[in-house]
């Protein structure tokens, strides 16, 4: 599974990418928004980790112009900054998920996978402003109710 990570620390960038290759994912790696940018106008990806601290095109700017461009592959934000504020405009710009940093590997994975692998519904159509709706197939079920529910 193809998966798009935009992230400039080098450390960071590096480990993520073992990591995931580990796990079966096929990763391009961008170290600036605008590489970033150009990669996923390029081709189409399952999924993208995208900090938000990058140098030059930010990744909240990258993440606008995906948008703009009507483009809806899933999104995790990576950033430092952890305030319910940002988490709300994350979700208000277009992303998916959002992961403040330090953050677990396992998290990520998990995470990653309800939003490429069929764990759990995303409604594809979200303009921005929209409320994210994600539904997890484990949640519905355990709590008895039918997926079909509203």
């Amino acid at each position: 599974m193809q998966v798009l990570l935009v992230e400039d620390e080098p450390f960071l960038a590096d480990t993520l990418e073992r990591g995931l290759s580990d796990h079966g994912y096929s990763v391009d790696v961008a170290r600036t928004g605008d590489q970033g940018l150009a990669l996923a106008l390029g081709r189409p990806y399952r999924g993208i980790l995208l900090d938000v601290m990058l140098p030059g095109m930010r990744g909240d700017e990258v993440l606008h112009e995906l948008r703009a461009r009507e483009i809806r592959t899933p999104v995790i934000l990576l950033t430092a900054e952890d305030g319910e504020y940002d988490r709300a405009r994350a979700l208000h710009e277009g992303a998916d998920d959002f992961l403040a940093k330090p953050f677990s590997f396992v998290a990520l994975l998990d995470r990653l996978g309800v939003l490429t692998a069929g764990g759990g519904d995303i409604q594809k159509s979200r303009r921005k402003g929209d409320t994210p709706i994600m539904e997890n197939k484990r949640n519905s079920q355990a709590s008895g109710e039918s997926r079909d529910s509203p």
